[in-house]
């Protein structure tokens, strides 16, 4: 089964605040998120690598980024 993350849940694991994707999003800089669930955006790995794109992280980043977020 695919990972899929809410906004915010992809904003810390990117360390970006999440209306920073949302606006990234809605001026069109980067995709819409593929799932649409209750009216929230759903993003799986695909979606998750292209918004760290946007951003300048690279996959590694995102690794590092996910490991010292968890440490607290």
């Amino acid at each position: 089964m695919e990972t899929v993350l809410s906004t915010g849940q992809v904003g810390r694991l990117l360390g970006v605040q999440p209306y920073r994707i949302t606006y990234a999003i809605k001026t069109g800089q980067i995709g819409e998120a593929s799932i649409w669930f209750l009216g929230k955006r759903c993003f799986t790995n695909e979606d998750i690598e292209r918004v760290a794109r946007h951003f300048g992280m690279g996959e590694a980043q995102v690794v590092e980024s996910n490991c010292q977020g968890s440490a607290g």
